[in-house]
């Protein structure tokens, strides 16, 4: 019988290996686009895309539920049949960048750039201390962030999450270090690094260090930004990091968000620079201002472009704290 059980188990774990390979998190889809779009013909693209979005948002329900209720919060006007079809959009417009980021890795096919406040970008890229470059999960990241790191004249740090998986970590990292030059590194916010302390000093060597600012994932230190701009009185939950870093870097930072137009078209959208510093001995009021600040920022471009918002959680409290730095353990 021991040898019996043994097989048992043993084609137990190998079933379990190939399940745990076919999950979402897995390396195994981001592998299966690295080989499927080079050899892909162009012309076959919007239906293949097309196709197997539509798969995948029929069978990742809890992502497909998160969207519908970030876009019912976003517009709770909006009639149920067209949350289901935003939601739709947005898997869609994800899909799109996916594929986007695998022609500019293969070094195939052109992109459109524009810069909707380039004076602002350049004011920013032309200053003596650090910058702080905070943006949101949309358009492309990963492709911005190669594609202007030269624009900068200085080194920059693009911050990124850990994957869920360790599969799908290594091989993201073995993916964007092919396409780090000198200009740009990818850092990884880890529990386990020092991380921190590395992005302080990089500021105050003058770098740029560009975080996603929307987005709360595994153990990160989360707070609460105003996003009631139509007196709905939401909170959105956001990362407090960067601006405390910012803070004790004493660097100013810049919005910058990045909208896909078209096939392999974007634009950079630029706003002002903020500070997020200390005025008084009241720590907390002073980032209570810069996170209410961001809130307003990222709203105004949120909002109507809604379905290029990559946030596949719960992103809102919808009974608003009772301070806005309350989600601080």
């Amino acid at each position: 019988s021991k040898p019996i059980n043994g097989n048992v188990s043993l084609r137990l774990g190998i079933m379990k290996s190939l399940l745990n390979r076919l999950r979402l998190q897995s390396d195994l889809l981001p592998r299966f686009l690295g080989w499927a779009v080079p050899a892909c013909p162009f012309f076959l693209e919007p239906v293949l895309v097309t196709a197997y979005t539509a798969l995948f948002w029929a069978i990742a329900a809890p992502p497909r539920k998160a969207v519908q209720a970030n876009i019912r919060v976003l517009h709770p006007q909006m009639p149920a049949p067209a949350v289901w079809w935003g939601s739709f959009r947005v898997f869609l417009n994800f899909a799109w960048t996916c594929v986007d980021a695998e022609r500019a890795r293969d070094g195939a096919g052109a992109f459109h750039w524009e810069v909707d406040g380039a004076e602002r970008f350049d004011q920013a890229s032309a200053l003596d201390s650090g910058l702080l470059l905070l943006t949101a999960h949309m358009g492309n990241y990963d492709v911005a962030a190669a594609a202007f790191a030269d624009r900068f004249g200085k080194k920059v740090h693009a911050v990124r999450a850990p994957e869920p998986t360790e599969e799908l970590q290594n091989f993201r990292r073995a993916e964007l270090a092919r396409n780090a030059g000198d200009s740009l590194a990818i850092a990884y916010n880890t529990a386990e690094g020092m991380l921190g302390i590395d992005l302080i000093r990089a500021l105050g060597n003058g770098e740029v260090v560009a975080i996603q600012g929307d987005r709360v994932m595994f153990d990160v230190s989360p707070t609460f930004c105003p996003f009631d701009q139509n007196g709905d009185n939401v909170r959105l939950r956001v990362p407090v990091g960067p601006f405390v870093l910012a803070m004790t870097a004493r660097v100013p930072i810049l919005p910058l968000f990045v909208i896909r137009t078209g096939m392999r078209s974007y634009r950079i959208l630029c706003g002002e620079t903020f500070d997020c510093v200390r005025t008084s001995r009241d720590k907390q009021a002073d980032l209570d201002r810069a996170v209410a600040h961001w809130g307003h920022v990222l709203e105004k471009v949120v909002r109507p472009h809604w379905d290029q918002w990559f946030v596949f959680e719960p992103a809102f409290a919808v009974e608003p704290p009772s301070g806005i730095l309350s989600g601080l353990g």
